[in-house]
């Protein structure tokens, strides 16, 4: 069976469909100034029936109205996940792949004009956002906003070094509503929806430009000193989304790593994402190239690329490697088994790409933070109205 979809034709029909609601609308006002019309001249009551009778008919014709525009409507928003998906087939393709492997289901992090992103560095806090909140901010003096407006005029796009949080977020979501949710679009929600986030932002930048910190005893709370994500901000701008970002507690896979097997499956298996806090290489600059192949294997590292290596930075390492790593937000696409072994295939967002690791790696890369005493904890991203589902 040959499925061929032509693109063409169904917009004709949407076309088709917006031009016949507006004939249709024409009609029924045309037959109201009539109903009114004859209601007029015949003031008996057979007069006053017709109008009675118009009334109804035409509250039928604007149900058919509207009922012409929810098809309309349907049809586009069905092209547009349709066109979303074959891009994402027609770039594996073309990146080609020498290892036989599904599409990924939790699709990677796209552009506000549906490219695919580089990296998580490419996603910007908006300059001219920035400077309505540092008009907004009463705790700033006007010196110091004067200086910041200032710095921002010399760098007009502020890049956003930890973004992993939201570029994970932007995949989920855009996995779950079926749609391309681009990354720059997550952060400019929090900025709107999040003001806690806003005010991490504005703190961040000024110590990025060496000024002193915005609040007295802020140098005191260096854990507050970055614009980190969190399980709190996720579900603050996914809510806004119709989605959840909850925690689910799992048995510590060092001692059982079967049940953590079984704990992800079965909810990537009920339609969820799994976003993971994992340790991973801080950045590309002193670290080699990687070959893009798992050792010991025939399966490729990252699928999207054909080349020999790899950048190394974001790289998934044991949690206690402390040196030249960092806590890094991560996507559980899938779990795989080869050759009688397991392997977990990431949405890695430092470089947007899949990874593939052997399961007992990715288990050691669990960061310490998500390690909570006898139980480990990953995030559970799922639309509101699959709440209640088991």
């Amino acid at each position: 069976m040959v499925l061929r979809v032509h693109l063409s034709q169904v917009r004709e029909r949407i076309q088709q469909l917006r031009v016949w609601r507006a004939e249709w609308a024409a009609k029924g006002e045309q037959a109201q100034r009539t109903a009114r019309q004859l209601g007029d001249v015949v003031r008996a009551v057979p007069g006053q029936r017709f109008e009675v009778t118009a009334a109804a008919y035409q509250v039928k014709l604007n149900q058919v109205s509207e009922h012409i525009e929810v098809l309309a409507r349907t049809l586009e928003e069905a092209l547009e996940r349709l066109e979303g998906a074959f891009q994402q087939a027609a770039h594996l393709v073309a990146q080609g792949s020498r290892e036989a492997m599904p599409l990924p289901t939790v699709p990677l992090a796209m552009d506000v004009k549906g490219n695919w992103l580089p990296s998580q560095f490419t996603v910007q806090i908006p300059a001219d956002r920035i400077q309505a909140l540092i008009d907004q901010d009463a705790n700033l003096s006007p010196e110091l906003k004067a200086q910041l407006k200032e710095a921002i005029q010399r760098q007009p796009k502020i890049p956003y070094n930890l973004a992993c949080g939201w570029v994970a977020l932007s995949m989920a979501l855009s996995h779950q509503l079926g749609r391309m949710v681009p990354a720059q679009e997550v952060v400019d929600q929090a900025l709107e929806a999040h003001p806690d986030f806003r005010k991490r932002v504005i703190r961040n930048l000024v110590e990025d430009l060496g000024k002193r910190p915005i609040a007295a005893g802020a140098a005191d709370q260096p854990s507050e000193s970055y614009v980190t994500t969190g399980e709190k901000d996720l579900n603050e701008v996914a809510r806004a989304y119709g989605v959840r970002v909850g925690r689910f507690d799992v048995p510590p896979g060092e001692q059982n790593a079967d049940a953590v097997w079984d704990h992800l499956q079965g909810r990537l298996q009920q339609g969820e994402d799994v976003i993971a806090l994992v340790n991973a290489t801080q950045s590309d600059h002193g670290e080699p190239p990687l070959r893009n192949q798992v050792p010991g294997t025939a399966l490729r590292f990252s699928e999207e690329h054909d080349g020999e290596t790899l950048p190394a930075g974001g790289r998934l390492r044991p949690w206690t490697d402390s040196q030249g790593t960092i806590a890094h937000w991560v996507v559980v696409n899938r779990l795989e088994e080869h050759d009688g072994k397991r392997f977990v295939v990431i949405n890695n967002p430092f470089h947007n790409r899949t990874e593939r690791y052997p399961w007992e790696e990715f288990l050691q890369s669990v960061d310490a933070q998500a390690r909570a005493g006898s139980q480990w904890w990953f995030l559970s991203v799922r639309r509101t109205e699959m709440e209640g589902r088991p």
